[in-house]
């Protein structure tokens, strides 16, 4: 194959105009990144927020991670199709099993969310004993949409990934996060959010508009319907819990 002669560019906004709801809504960015962590079969989410602009915004979660070659093939490919690649489950942690668990991602605009705060970023992952830190930047030049300016290995156990981006271009408001994330994601009982150290309780954000006592197979069951806040970025729907005894069981269906 005879060598390319000219190599395609990207204009500086390329993000801002593609993914414009990503790049500029901090809700939406979160939601985003989230939904990353839950379709890597993450079952604890820790996102860690500063007091002051510039200073780091931290996300944390103990999903599958991602190796090398996962990194180069899903995350730094623009507009990533994880259906046809992955399928549309979750990819579980080795140690966790298979649980069919259906994914959010779709087209690959999650990972653009850390551009919602800083044109500099940095990914730490960690699969298969190997953490793999990449320090992300996306180039004034023109040259390139997203590119990798720092790659270090080192051993690690526990899988996982952790984002760290600095809060220069917003700040995310910590009481409008909670209510967002929880009624988001907080309706599968084995999920877990917290926002600086506080775990998120969908209950404690959602307004229950009904609850009724079933008894199936000789065990009583509990069904709560609720609705979720109406008003500004946000649509009302509702969720549906389960609970036999003290337990909540089962994952949400939407309306």
């Amino acid at each position: 194959m005879e060598k390319a002669l000219i190599v395609q560019k990207f204009e500086r906004d390329f993000f801002e105009r593609t993914y414009p709801s990503v790049v500029h809504d901090y809700s939406v960015a979160f939601s985003e990144i989230v939904a990353n962590a839950w379709d890597a079969g993450a079952t604890r989410v820790d996102i860690t927020l500063p007091e002051m602009r510039n200073e780091d915004i931290i996300i944390k979660d103990n999903g599958s991670g991602m190796t090398d070659d996962e990194f180069n093939n899903r995350w730094m490919v623009i507009a990533y199709n994880r259906v046809a690649h992955q399928g549309e489950y979750i990819e579980y942690p080795t140690e966790r099993g298979k649980v069919r668990r259906m994914a959010y991602g779709r087209n690959g605009a999650g990972r653009h969310a850390m551009l919602c705060f800083d044109n500099f970023y940095t990914v730490e992952t960690c699969k298969s004993g190997k953490r793999n830190t990449y320090d992300v930047s996306v180039l004034n030049d023109g040259t390139s949409a997203l590119s990798v300016v720092d790659h270090k290995i080192s051993d690690c156990e526990a899988s996982g990934t952790t984002l760290f981006v600095k809060a220069v271009k917003s700040l995310p408001g910590i009481d409008e996060l909670k209510n967002m994330l929880s009624y988001k994601f907080l309706f599968d009982p084995e999920f877990q959010i917290y926002i600086n150290s506080e775990l998120l309780d969908y209950q404690k954000h959602t307004n229950m508009v009904q609850s009724e006592f079933l008894s199936v197979d000789h065990n009583t069951m509990s069904v709560s319907i609720y609705e979720t806040p109406e008003g500004g970025k946000n649509t009302a729907s509702t969720g549906i819990t389960f609970w036999v005894g003290n337990r909540l069981v089962g994952n949400p269906s939407w309306t």
